[in-house]
């Protein structure tokens, strides 16, 4: 008699369990990166993800972030009832970019087990010439005060070579100079 009271009492928390799972919400992404592949600089990737609410309760998204400022995110409702999904349309400007690439959107949800979850693009931008550093930042000058700064040029395409030939600055204050790099690809400025 002993036995069959604990049995019916370790089913009948299992079952209180299940219950109290289905009065939460539940995120579940099929798709939480999207590899957009290869695309050159300058182009726009555009993506929409899936946010199901598996859960039996109303999934609520509070907001979404995006990790720079060349990332936009937009999201289609801010309540999504057990069994639906909101989707999150994220479009990613590559101008700035080159080289492998990950950019993630973070979205802020009630769900108790995944409070925040991410949704990233990543993928290869390429660009004809790549420079080193960008942005190039001179400091605090004051007028009259002298600085140097070097920047690295090249290749942006595996296999692909090009050669800066001049480099005309646009204002009479700068003075540039091209030189051939010994200690690795490319030319120096």
């Amino acid at each position: 008699m002993r036995g069959r009271w604990g049995a019916g009492l370790v089913l009948a928390f299992a079952a209180g369990l299940g219950a109290a799972e289905e009065g939460r919400p539940r995120v579940a992404l099929d798709e939480p990166v999207f590899d957009f592949g290869t695309v050159d600089r300058g182009a726009r990737v555009d993506h929409t993800f899936r946010v199901p609410n598996r859960g039996g309760a109303t999934l609520r998204i509070d907001h979404v972030k995006s990790s720079c400022g060349c990332t936009v995110a937009v999201l289609s409702e801010r309540e999504v009832p057990p069994g639906g999904e909101a989707r999150v349309a994220v479009s990613l400007d590559t101008a700035r970019l080159a080289g492998r690439t990950t950019k993630t959107v973070n979205v802020y949800t009630n769900d108790p087990d995944a409070p925040v979850v991410g949704l990233s693009l990543a993928g290869q931008v390429v660009a004809d010439l790549i420079l080193t550093p960008q942005p190039l930042y001179l400091g605090h000058l004051r007028r009259g005060e002298a600085v140097r700064r070097e920047v690295i040029v090249t290749s942006g395409r595996p296999g692909e070579r090009y050669v800066v030939e001049r480099v005309e600055p646009t204002s009479p204050h700068l003075h540039a100079r091209l030189e051939a790099r010994t200690d690795g690809p490319g030319q120096r400025l």
